[in-house]
C-alpha cells in the first residue's frame, strides 16, 4: 500500500520507516510535508520526484549546489548524497518516492535517471506536464486505495512508468531551450559520473584521465575552469562525503569505514579525512 508522510518536518528515518514497516512500494509526498534542515548529508535509499508548488529550497546533491523553486521538478536517484541547505518559509512541494526494491522491479530506466540526477537534477516543467504529473499522482493514490487483485499491481506499474515518461518529456523540452553544453562541460559530467561510480576503489586522477582519454593535467585544467575544483579535489571531497554520510547515519566503526573505502590503514584514512574536512572523523561524528 502507499504511505503518506505524517504532518510535520521530514526526517530521513520517517521515509525509511514508511518503506520498511508499512512495506510501501512508494510514498506520496503532500504539500504539508516539509524537509528538515540538516548540517550533514544523508544517502538516498529511494528514487524520488518532487514538484515545487511555491517558494524555494537550496539543496546539495553529490556536492553540487542546486536551487529548487516553483514550477520545477527535482529528481533524486538512489544512493546519492543529499543535504538540505535552506528553504523559504512558503516552500511547498508534492512528490512521489519509490522504494529501491519496487523501482528495480517496476522500472528499467535507472541509467537515464541516474545521469539526470548528476547533470540536471532540477528541471522546469511546462503547464501541461505539471497538470499531467498531478493527475498521475492522484491516480496513484486512488489505485492504492483499491482492493488487491484485478490487475491492481500492473495498473500501478503503468502509472509509475507514466511518471518517468513525463520526466523525460520535461527534460526534452528543457534541453531544447537551454544553451548547448560545451565539450569541457561534457568532459566534467563524464568525469563526475565515473567518480560517483568508482570513488571507493580509485582515488588517483590518472585513472580517471585514462578512462576519459585525456591527460591528468588537461583534466584538472578543464575541471578547475568549469567546476571550480581540481580533479583531485573532486575525488577527495566525494570520498570524504561518503565517509561523512556513514559517520552520521550508521553505527559502523571508523576502522570499518576506512576499510570500506579501500584505505589499507585506518590512520591513513583519518589523516585523509582531516586534511579534506578540517576535522578528524571522531570530531565529525561527535559534532
Amino acid at each position: 500500500m502507499a504511505f503518506c508522510m505524517n504532518r510535520g518536518d521530514y526526517t530521513y528515518e520517517k521515509v525509511l520507516e514508511g518503506f520498511g514497516k508499512e512495506k510501501a512500494p512508494f510514498i506520496i509526498w503532500r504539500e504539508e510535508d516539509l524537509f528538515v534542515l540538516r548540517p550533514y548529508p544523508v544517502k538516498t535509499k529511494f528514487w524520488g520526484f518532487f514538484f515545487c508548488v511555491e517558494g524555494h529550497m537550496e539543496i546539495e546533491i553529490n556536492l553540487r549546489h542546486r536551487l529548487f523553486d516553483a514550477g520545477k521538478i527535482l529528481c533524486l536517484a538512489a544512493n546519492y548524497a543529499v543535504r538540505i541547505v535552506s528553504r523559504s518559509e512558503d516552500f511547498r512541494c508534492t512528490g512521489i518516492l519509490f522504494s529501491e526494491e519496487y523501482w528495480k522491479k517496476a522500472v528499467l530506466r535507472d541509467y537515464f535517471l541516474g545521469r539526470l540526477s548528476v547533470r540536471s537534477a532540477i528541471v522546469p516543467m511546462g503547464d501541461k506536464i505539471q497538470e499531467a504529473f498531478s493527475c498521475v499522482r492522484r491516480l496513484l493514490q486512488i489505485y492504492m486505495s483499491l482492493p488487491e487483485g484485478n490487475g491492481k499491481e500492473e495498473g500501478v506499474r503503468h502509472l509509475v512508468v507514466s511518471v518517468l515518461y513525463l520526466i523525460e518529456e520535461a527534460c526534452r523540452e528543457y534541453k531544447e531551450t537551454e544553451n548547448p553544453v560545451s565539450r569541457n562541460e561534457q568532459l566534467m559530467w563524464r568525469f563526475l559520473e565515473l567518480v560517483y561510480k568508482e570513488y571507493k576503489c580509485h582515488r588517483r586522477v590518472a585513472y580517471y584521465a585514462g578512462r576519459l582519454s585525456v591527460t591528468p593535467r588537461y583534466l584538472t585544467t578543464v575541471l578547475r575552469q568549469v567546476g571550480g575544483r581540481t580533479a583531485s579535489r573532486w575525488i577527495e571531497e566525494y570520498v570524504v562525503l561518503e565517509a561523512q554520510v556513514l559517520l552520521r547515519n550508521s553505527t559502523m566503526t571508523i576502522k570499518d569505514i576506512a576499510y570500506g573505502l579501500h584505505f589499507n590503514d585506518p590512520s591513513i584514512f583519518s589523516k585523509y579525512f582531516t586534511r579534506v574536512a578540517g576535522m578528524s572523523p571522531e570530531a565529525y561524528r561527535a559534532s
